[in-house]
């Protein structure tokens, strides 16, 4: 094989690789910005209702909350790569054909784990901006329900 004919392989491949790329980060933007926006929303009204908790602390209503929006992205993970797989099954199986699979399942690892990183860093980052709010309706619950306080220790 020439020079030219390894050059312009490579510039093919380069290009495929671009391509699907594209293809998948469009996918994602189009799919799943709206799933975290939603999951987002939710955690949101949740510390929301949490801060006006009447019959627990709010700040063990958060944390639970909180507990449950991560097991939810856990499990969100998994569907997101199953729609991704579904999605890109042309790519894939162009990737088998030109030997670079592993390379392709990899990149599609890394944007799936960006993603769900993302996702969990922003539910994080709520949590930090309801903080204050939350220790307030707290200190102000514990003092206006001594004995129900018994029975959630202040842990913070």
């Amino acid at each position: 094989m020439s020079d030219t004919e390894r050059q312009r392989l490579a510039d093919m491949a380069k290009q495929l690789g671009e391509d699907l790329a594209a293809d998948l980060d469009e996918f994602m933007r189009l799919r799943f910005e709206p799933v975290l926006d939603r999951y987002l929303d939710v955690l949101r009204g949740c510390l929301q209702a949490a801060v006006a908790a009447k019959e627990t602390p709010p700040i063990w209503t958060a944390r639970v909350d909180y507990e449950s929006f991560t097991e939810n992205v856990a499990e969100l993970k998994h569907k997101v790569a199953s729609e991704v797989i579904a999605h890109m099954a042309e790519w894939l199986a162009m990737a088998n054909e030109m030997g670079v699979r592993a390379v392709t399942d990899e990149l599609l690892a890394q944007r799936i784990d960006d993603y769900i990183t993302r996702l969990y860093l922003s539910g994080g980052e709520l949590m930090l901006r309801y903080g204050d709010a939350l220790i307030d309706a707290d200190k102000a619950w514990r003092l206006s329900n001594p004995e129900l306080a018994l029975g959630f220790p202040n842990n913070d």
